[in-house]
């Protein structure tokens, strides 16, 4: 009789043990199934967070390079207020940010509308 008893006692606590296990098995795929889905979530927004960044600088680029080209423009007017319209298009035509500054320094200290006509041509 006590070995049955043993026998039903360590048969039920198996049995119990098996339906933990099994409870335990489903929440970690559970758990691995959620922790997936995070890490595509976190990989996609890091991609949308650098396309945002990339869009921001290439606006930020852009603004620079029309404030540098007004400067530019506006320097060739002030020195020289009789400068053709040209001067601003070939102005427009620049938009690397060092040339620019290089050619608003130039225009300030240009001798004449010669000199700054020049300088336009080289590019």
């Amino acid at each position: 009789m006590a070995t049955g008893l043993i026998s039903y006692l360590f048969k039920e606590q198996t049995e119990e043990f098996a339906q933990k296990e099994a409870e335990f098995t489903q929440k970690e795929a559970e758990f691995t199934q959620k922790e997936a889905e995070l890490t595509q979530e976190k990989a996609e927004l890091a991609q949308q967070l650098a396309q945002k960044e990339a869009q921001i600088a290439q606006e930020k680029e852009a603004q620079l390079q029309a404030a540098l080209q007004q400067v530019v423009e506006d320097a060739i007017v002030v020195r020289f207020p009789d400068a053709p319209l040209r001067l601003a298009r070939a102005v427009r035509g620049v938009t690397v940010p060092e040339r620019l500054l290089a050619l608003h320094q130039a225009v300030l200290t240009a001798p004449d509308l010669a000199t700054v006509e020049q300088l336009l041509e080289k590019g």
